[in-house]
């Protein structure tokens, strides 16, 4: 009887038990089953991912609320901040699927980003979630050491970005609210990141700030400016990042310039500026004009962002002395490889109409050496264009010594 008694009562309890096990088991693996193997890469480089609320069913769509990412060295600030988090599917859906994750809307995401002097605090975020930095770390606290092979799609809508410097309060870039598509694959054996065509900037304030996370690599003519103002706006077309090797990235956008005034710092620059600047007899303060609504074409491939298109002016000079930058900036090794058109403006300097009627020559001078230390080829420029400026001096000889003199030295 007492056997026929039990099994009675567990053909009626262990059902319903299971059953209750199977209704909170998405609770009971939540945290950890959702974002726990990114904790260990993260703790790596001593972040912290705090999740106010998971939402986890099997067959309803999977919810966070409140995600915010915080590191130990900036207590109280988060580099990174969600409203909400929302799946394409329910736990069911994962658990059929694991590696193919679907389709994330992320609502509000706030990035928070802090220059310090050796990089940025989103530079030690894309290390921890890499796992390479400290693979060590990793191995102690038994961390994953590898990428976690899946593929998701990422839908960022109103996502705003702050740029702070550790030596300052306020912020010193705002980028409006802007939406992006992102695909993140991994599944198929290498790392990638598709970012789909989107508006970045719109009427944004230019800052140094702004140029140090990566516009230097665009606009190399302005990258050691000691001071900037104006606005630009950037559009990106698609973009494919292969994580392990983003020095491979392809892609392009174009820059375009709303009334920006900028100080040149560059010694190399300086020189060229000073240089026509004499030419026009005058003298130059370092101070430039980029030719309102112009647009920049930049090309990212081959290890090499190339750009096309900068044209920049003299106005204190003289309105009509502008000049025209083209070429490439390594992503590795910030090499230079750049030519920098300059107007030889005869037209004002000569009233012999031999010389007036050659117009204004462009000559080439190419710029060399690395982003940080750019080095101007004079020789190469002098050899280029040798023919051109001696016919020119030698029509100038008569009408002007100085000027001659002057086209001599140049």
């Amino acid at each position: 009887m007492k056997r026929g008694h039990w099994r009675s009562r567990w053909s009626l309890v262990g059902p319903a038990a299971l059953g209750v096990f199977i209704i909170v088991l998405p609770r009971l693996i939540s945290s950890q089953w959702v974002y726990g193997p990114l904790l260990a890469r993260l703790r790596a480089e001593n972040f912290h991912l705090r999740v106010e609320d998971v939402s986890l069913r099997w067959l309803t769509p999977i919810k966070l609320r409140g995600v915010s990412l915080e590191q130990d060295d900036r207590p109280g600030k988060n580099l990174l901040s969600i409203r909400e988090i929302n799946a394409s599917k329910g736990l069911l859906g994962f658990l059929l699927s694991r590696r193919e994750l679907g389709q994330w809307k992320l609502v509000e995401p706030v990035v928070d980003i802090e220059l310090i002097q050796d990089g940025s605090n989103l530079k030690d975020l894309i290390n921890a979630i890499k796992g390479q930095p400290n693979a060590t770390d990793e191995a102690d606290s038994g961390g994953p050491k590898s990428t976690p092979q899946l593929n998701v799609a990422l839908l960022v809508r109103q996502a705003s970005v702050i740029v702070r410097r550790n030596d300052l309060t306020s912020p010193v870039v705002v980028v409006p609210p802007l939406d992006v598509d992102l695909a993140y694959a991994s599944a198929g054996g290498s790392t990638t990141l598709e970012i789909g065509p989107t508006r970045w900037l719109d009427h944004v304030k230019l800052t140094p700030e702004l140029m140090q996370i990566g516009l230097e690599f665009a606009l190399p003519t302005l990258a050691k400016s000691a001071w900037l103002d104006g606005e630009i706006s950037l559009d990106s077309g698609a973009i494919k990042i292969p994580l392990d090797q983003p020095a491979n990235s392809i892609g392009d956008c174009q820059i375009k310039f709303h009334r920006v005034r900028a100080g040149v710092e560059e010694p190399a620059m300086i020189a060229v500026l000073g240089m026509l600047a004499k030419l026009a007899g005058r003298q130059s303060d370092g101070e430039v004009f980029l030719v309102d609504g112009t647009q920049v074409v930049v090309v990212v491939g081959d290890g090499y962002v190339t750009h096309s298109g900068t044209k920049f002016g003299l106005p204190k000079v003289d309105p009509r002395l502008q000049l025209a930058s083209a070429g490439r900036v390594g992503l590795v090794d910030r090499s230079l490889d750049l030519t920098i058109q300059l107007p030889v403006p005869l037209e004002w300097l000569a009233r012999n109409e031999d010389v007036k009627s050659i117009g204004v020559p462009m000559v080439s001078l190419p710029v060399t050496g690395t982003l940080d230390d750019p080095v101007v080829q004079w020789v190469a420029m002098r050899e280029e264009s040798a023919e051109l400026l001696a016919r020119i001096r030698l029509l100038l000889g008569d009408e002007s010594p100085a000027k001659a003199a002057m086209v001599g030295a140049l």
